[in-house]
């Protein structure tokens, strides 16, 4: 369903657009943004385990989309866990 895709990308994406703004900090460091970096794979790992639980909260408009629409859940997990694995994968 590409309703589904399109939510969990802007879900994602706001994501990625908060992880790009804390990197562009003027004391940031190298340092720093290797943990970030790291945090926020961490947190991607943390994702996938809580949407293999059945648990899409984390992704606030696939989930209120799902409380809207009698929708299978199951659909809404597949594409998160696909592209979240899939941003996991080096290269």
């Amino acid at each position: 369903m590409w309703i589904t895709k399109y939510l969990f990308l802007g879900d994602f994406f706001i994501r990625l657009n908060q992880l790009n703004i804390s990197k562009q900090r003027i004391d940031k460091i190298l340092l720093d943004m290797t943990k970030t970096l790291s945090r926020f794979k961490g947190k991607i790992q943390l994702w996938v385990y809580r949407i293999e639980s059945g648990k899409i909260a984390a992704f606030l408009a696939s989930n209120a989309f799902a409380d809207e629409v009698e929708i299978d859940l199951r659909c809404i997990r597949q594409i998160c866990l696909e592209n979240l694995t899939a941003s996991l994968r080096p290269g």
